[in-house]
């Protein structure tokens, strides 16, 4: 997921552009400044080379080195050369800070129709800024295996054929770092006959 603010606690990458500076100028560290003036962090300005050619960016873009942003809001002020070679120095008008992720949202539908003797699928979509692990549980016990996902998902726990003693209620949790969530789906099974 792309975004103009970071997520506190996740490492993030800045792209730097600097149009209209002219060869042999460049920008040589980025500074995270605090809203009081304080230098909280340094980084280094690597070039970011563009994989086309005769592109209107080549030579512009550069790349920050990889940082986890700091908890309070900060400014971001650019320090370099320019073309003469005098030290200049650029700070963002704004101050940025960061999002302060919450526990997964998970989402099922109240109940999930299944088909006797047909296929069948327990739908959850989760909602999340950070890594989680989702699992699939009935009755308090784990099916399957724990899944690992990087943001945000839907998943599904398949039946290869439902019967009636799938019918139940099947509960969905993603873990994170901010916390947990979790969501639950009854599984009506129709379809069948009676005796």
């Amino acid at each position: 997921m792309t975004s103009s603010r970071p997520v506190q606690g996740i490492a993030t990458y800045i792209l730097l552009n600097t149009t209209g500076l002219s060869h042999p100028a460049r920008a040589d560290r980025l500074e995270l400044v605090s809203i009081t003036g304080g230098v909280i962090k340094t980084l280094p300005v690597r070039y970011y080379p563009n994989t086309g050619t005769g592109s209107p960016l080549t030579g512009t873009i550069w790349n920050i080195t990889e940082f986890v942003p700091p908890k309070e809001a900060f400014f971001l002020r650019v320090t370099g050369y320019d073309k003469d070679g005098f030290l200049f120095q650029r700070v963002s008008s704004v101050s940025f800070s960061s999002i302060v992720p919450d526990a997964p949202k998970v989402v099922m539908p109240p109940t999930t129709p299944g088909y006797y003797l047909q296929r069948g699928a327990i739908s959850c979509q989760v909602d999340s800024l950070l890594p989680f692990t989702l699992r699939f549980t009935r009755e308090g016990k784990s099916l399957g295996v724990d899944q690992l996902f990087r943001e945000s998902a839907n998943a599904l726990w398949e039946l290869a054929q439902v019967t009636l003693t799938d019918e139940g209620f099947y509960e969905c949790i993603a873990i994170s770092n901010a916390g947990t969530g979790h969501a639950r789906t009854f599984l009506d099974v129709s379809g069948r006959t009676t005796p």
